[in-house]
């Protein structure tokens, strides 16, 4: 065989292997790929986001005094601090269902802006949004004095919340107070609407 046969064929060979290489970066590459977005897609389907929506019909300006996040964490700018009267507020809570606790889990209380004999009122409102469709929503109402500042039993209200459902409708007639609402049932984006009310009839 010539020299320069030779040359050829081991620029054959050479090309044959850079060619095989090639194929075996793509292959590798196509791997990575598919697993990085694997991976997104796992962590994507592990976040929980709830959008909180509260309305005001208690013919008051209503502010926040105490919230309570079992799991997760808000990510606006804090909880709303003042609903007022015919208006509504929101935010959003976000979790994770890797860690635990999982899920988004949290409550919020919110009384009278200006309390006096007449109108010295609050409501608390809970949510359970824990990654698994089994979302739940309570709610309460009633006078000040009976949600101090600092002085709430959480556990109590986390306990009635694990055994409520997807709907909230609390009459207290002694007060005149009312909540009615309810939450979605997506897994991971759902929505609560609660509407906290006085009752005039």
């Amino acid at each position: 065989m010539s020299t320069g046969l030779k040359v050829l064929e081991k620029l054959g060979e050479g090309y044959g292997y850079v060619k095989e290489k090639a194929k075996e970066a793509e292959k590798k590459e196509r791997e990575v790929a598919e697993e990085i977005k694997a991976k997104t897609k796992m962590v994507k389907d592990a976040e929980v986001e709830v959008k909180g929506f509260i309305s005001n019909t208690t013919f008051e300006d209503l502010v926040l005094q105490e919230t309570k996040e079992w799991s997760g964490s808000c990510t606006t700018d804090g909880f709303p601090a003042t609903i007022l009267d015919a208006n509504n507020n929101w935010f959003i809570h976000v979790a994770s269902t890797l860690t635990m606790p999982r899920g988004s889990k949290g409550a919020v209380v919110y009384v009278s802006k200006e309390p006096d004999e007449e109108s010295s009122n609050a409501w608390v409102v809970a949510w359970s949004v824990p990654g698994d469709g089994y979302n739940k929503i309570y709610a309460e109402a009633g006078q000040m004095s009976k949600y101090p500042k600092g002085g709430i039993d959480w556990q109590k209200i986390e306990s009635k919340l694990d055994g409520s459902s997807k709907e909230v409708n609390v009459r207290n007639m002694e007060d005149r107070l009312e909540v009615k609402g309810h939450i979605g049932d997506d897994a991971h984006h759902t929505l609560f609407q609660v509407t906290f009310a006085g009752i005039i009839d």
